[in-house]
């Protein structure tokens, strides 16, 4: 039990013993480091009910509080804000125990609820950058954290791998290699044999690709139009895109599993947003049905 799960129970017990709701003996570490370790506000909390002076049932506590060995000091101020001092040997003893504890002296909670942190959030079609790091070690540190006061953890690294990028990458690919057998709309694998197993692009390729068809989307209309067709179609099930796409994830996948894999950063499950593609319009349906979402100027919204 921590010291301040110790303190909580103490003061929780004088509380209890002047007539007042043990809770309101909570005690949390000191907001004035320079002035105490720990501090308890419940008094304050519980004149309302106790109908009582704050001040009042702070003395009253305070007097029925015997710890020497415990509390080196413990003082009253402002309106009823009781102040403690943890003694040093005390203290000295605490942080033995830590050092002998696996744990540190952290509790595992006994709690079954799943805890899933999303977090990471790397693009597609990009090598990982400078700006990733943020999201990877808060998220990795979380995931660590829950994980070890023994909540079910799940960390999941939601990848951008679905939408208007991989619909612009498909034609900025289909312009520079036309030929692949990717964009022949004639083409059926169920005759003419799978599409090949290979990538025709490397994470390389990507990276270079995908600034150049942003560009060229913003810079020419018609350009656009053919990405947002590529994606509709890609969207809608379109063989050769899908298997091309494939491609585009599984380079990007192989590669960013490296590098967080050098950063220490581990994922359980390595879903994207094309992951719940296929739930999209159950749940769309549902909303409309329900009365959550309606239909607006062409778009389902929820207000």
């Amino acid at each position: 039990m921590s010291l301040q799960q110790q303190l909580s129970d103490i003061v929780g017990d004088a509380f209890e013993a002047e007539g007042v709701d043990r809770s309101f003996g909570e005690v949390v570490v000191s907001q004035r480091p320079e002035l105490a370790d720990y501090q308890c506000n419940g008094a304050l909390a519980a004149a309302k009910s106790a109908r009582r002076n704050p001040r009042e049932i702070a003395e009253g506590v305070a007097g029925r509080i015997d710890e020497p060995e415990f509390i080196a000091s413990l003082q009253i101020a402002g309106p009823g804000f009781l102040n403690i001092v943890v003694a040093d040997g005390r203290l000295a003893e605490s942080v033995s125990d830590m050092a002998r504890s696996e744990r540190l002296g952290v509790e595992q909670i006994d709690d079954d609820r799943t805890v899933v942190v999303d977090y990471g959030g790397p693009n597609m079609s990009k090598a990982l950058h400078v700006g990733h790091l943020r999201a990877a070690v808060i998220g990795e540190s979380l995931k660590r954290t829950f994980r070890f006061l023994g909540y079910n953890t799940i960390g999941d690294i939601h990848i951008g791998d679905w939408g208007m990028p991989v619909g612009q990458l498909i034609i900025e690919l289909q312009d520079r290699q036309p030929d692949l057998v990717y964009f022949d709309s004639e083409y059926d694998s169920k005759v003419d044999g799978p599409y090949p197993t290979e990538s025709p692009v490397t994470l390389d390729d990507l990276s270079d690709m995908y600034p150049a068809i942003t560009k060229r989307c913003a810079d020419d209309p018609e350009v656009a139009e053919r990405a947002r067709q590529a994606t509709f179609d890609l969207q809608n099930g379109r063989e050769g895109y899908l298997a091309v796409w494939k491609h585009f994830h599984d380079v990007s996948v192989s590669e960013q599993r490296k590098d967080f894999g050098a950063l220490g950063v581990e994922f359980d499950v390595w879903y994207g947003e094309s992951t719940v593609h296929d739930r999209l319009e159950p749940m769309v349906r549902d909303l409309l049905a329900s009365g959550t979402a309606r239909e607006s100027e062409g778009a389902v919204v929820v207000d």
